[in-house]
């Protein structure tokens, strides 16, 4: 239930953005409908986990995987407190 949880709450974000621009699109070039888009988003963990995880498990860097919202403010939280190991 969680992961149809978690879609339906994406769906709902993109279908909120229907018929508005955004600030990263052209002027007066609203958001349309693609039905195409939202089966990609449907299937995207099905279709394209394992491709993710494969190239993740290939780095150094570390790797945080979150899967609520709420996760969010903790792991940051518990970044702030770390000294960062790389600067740009």
């Amino acid at each position: 239930m969680q992961a149809t949880y978690q879609k339906i709450l994406v769906i709902g974000c993109v279908l909120g953005s229907y018929g508005k621009t955004r600030a990263d699109m052209a002027d007066n070039c609203p958001e349309r409908f693609d039905a195409e888009f939202m089966k990609w988003i449907w299937n995207f963990n099905r279709d394209h986990r394992e491709k993710y995880r494969a190239m993740l498990s290939c780095t150094d860097a570390a790797v945080f995987i979150l899967h609520r919202r709420r996760e969010i403010e903790p792991l940051l939280q518990s970044l702030s407190h770390r000294r960062p190991s790389i600067i740009f």
